[in-house]
């Protein structure tokens, strides 16, 4: 019970909900155990071990009484026994890590994982792709003339950047609305075809209108960057990524703009899948870090 309760020290909530309440449920069952079964075994009586004699009912118990006897007698043997059995185990299961797949999680044949995997096949190609968004906060307004084409060139001094950090797929921003302009010759875009691609050029004014309605946000102070690296989203190699793509974001782009406009701050935070197992596995390692040395 207490080791459950202290679950409630869990920044998680499936942890720091379910543990104290099961320490609860143990508590009530605790107490049926200790009064309402043995009422109900008085009331049966005998009849409990039917068909079995009442005599011969409950075992001897030789064997549990030399293990007694063995573990009194030499308890340092016995502690030495069990560690030596259990510290393989236990060895084993420091390296394993967790499964952050859901995919895995489902069979192969259904609906949901077919249609992921068509997905990535027919838009990105047959690798999986993370794609995440980077919304990137700055302390001052960005819809100036001067401020925008200091943003746009530090996105696209991000945007070369990232290339050599990560694989990436494509980058979607206020410079690039349609991720056509920055393109690998030989890349897809994500499924669009070319003849729309040449319709809707970045420097149209389709684009313009597209691009600061979607990327711009209403404050003025916020843009969005939309990414992929071909990287599946639910690996620990593309959560390994994030911290990287983050910060060469935000460097570069609180360079160019501090150039151009004087000393901006800049803070890139980042949602999307891949994001949110990053998380999850953030939040489980301090859990169990705390939990543990509590319990």
């Amino acid at each position: 019970v207490i080791g459950l309760a202290v679950l409630i020290l869990g920044r998680n909530r499936d942890l720091s909900v379910s543990g104290p309440t099961i320490a609860f449920s143990l508590v009530v069952a605790t107490h049926a155990v200790l009064t309402l079964t043995p009422s109900l075994m008085l009331l049966v009586g005998r009849r409990l071990f039917w068909p079995i004699p009442a005599e011969r009912a409950a075992p001897d118990g030789a064997v549990w009484r030399w293990v007694g006897r063995t573990a009194a007698a030499r308890p340092r043997m016995v502690v030495a026994i069990v560690l030596a059995l259990l510290a393989p185990a236990a060895m084993y299961g420091a390296r394993v890590e967790p499964l952050y797949d859901s995919l895995a999680e489902y069979p192969a044949d259904s609906s949901f994982v077919r249609g992921a995997k068509l997905y990535y096949e027919r838009f990105h190609g047959a690798i999986e792709v993370s794609e995440p968004t980077l919304i990137v906060r700055t302390d001052r307004s960005l819809k100036a003339p001067e401020a925008r084409a200091a943003l746009i060139e530090g996105l696209d001094a991000s945007a070369a950047s990232l290339r050599s950090v990560v694989p990436l797929a494509y980058v979607r921003d206020l410079a690039d609305p349609l991720g056509t302009r920055r393109s690998e010759p030989t890349d897809t875009r994500g499924g669009m075809p070319k003849r729309s691609a040449a319709m809707l050029s970045p420097d149209s004014l389709l684009a313009q209108i597209f691009a600061g309605d979607f990327y711009l946000g209403r404050s003025g102070t916020t843009t969005r960057i939309d990414l992929a690296f071909r990287l599946p989203p639910r690996s620990t190699v593309a959560m390994d990524q994030l911290e990287t793509v983050r910060s060469t974001v935000e460097s570069v782009v609180r360079d160019r703009l501090s150039a151009q406009l004087g000393p901006t701050r800049v803070n890139v935070l980042v949602a999307g899948e891949t994001a949110t197992y990053a998380d999850i596995r953030a939040l489980q390692r301090r859990d169990f870090a705390v939990i543990a040395v509590v319990a």
